[in-house]
């Protein structure tokens, strides 16, 4: 995923509605959905706000989570920095518990639950989310060993074989 493409790609800001529905469901955080074509791939944007800062009136996502066909990224707007974790490690490191996540439409989880090819309205849409970023890191490290056992392969077929002389030679010096 190209991240120069990706900030590109103009936020969704909260407004008075969310501001409204936050203080009804008290959610921790609230999710707004956005789809997006970036470099000829469909890609889902998730942009996550904290619950007290729509109700201070400060309507920016603090991360942005960008879904493509078997990758992700997530983008932290005020450090400005990228990470790859899950919605899980996130809710260790901000404190309150991400599955407090209020979704406002149903239009929204709809988009979530297509862009993933899910047919099934039982399944929470914060719940699919996680299953497809474990899912997306499992792929990800599988490719990763099998690349490196590739190259240690490799490296093996370049080594000659042992001769019986060095063989013989080798179990008599001990």
């Amino acid at each position: 995923m190209k991240k120069a493409l990706l900030k590109k790609i103009p936020v969704v800001e909260a407004g008075i509605r969310d501001k409204q529905y936050m203080e009804l469901c008290r959610q921790n955080y609230l999710m707004k959905v956005q789809k997006a074509t970036v470099a000829h791939k469909r890609t889902l944007i998730l942009n996550l706000y904290d619950a007290e800062n729509i109700i201070k009136e400060q309507y920016q996502p603090f991360c942005r989570i960008f879904f493509s066909n078997r990758d992700f990224i997530t983008y932290f707007i005020k450090e400005n920095r990228w990470s790859i974790k899950t919605l899980d490690i996130l809710e260790a490191e901000k404190g309150k518990f991400i599955s407090q996540i209020a979704i406002r439409t149903y239009k929204e989880k709809r988009s979530i639950q297509q862009f993933f090819h899910c047919t099934d309205d039982a399944v929470d849409s914060i719940q699919l989310i996680q299953i497809e970023q474990q899912k997306r890191k499992a792929e990800k490290s599988l490719k990763r060993k099998k690349r490196r056992i590739k190259d240690i392969e490799s490296l093996f077929r370049s080594v000659k074989p042992v001769t019986g002389r060095f063989e013989n030679g080798w179990n008599t010096r001990c």
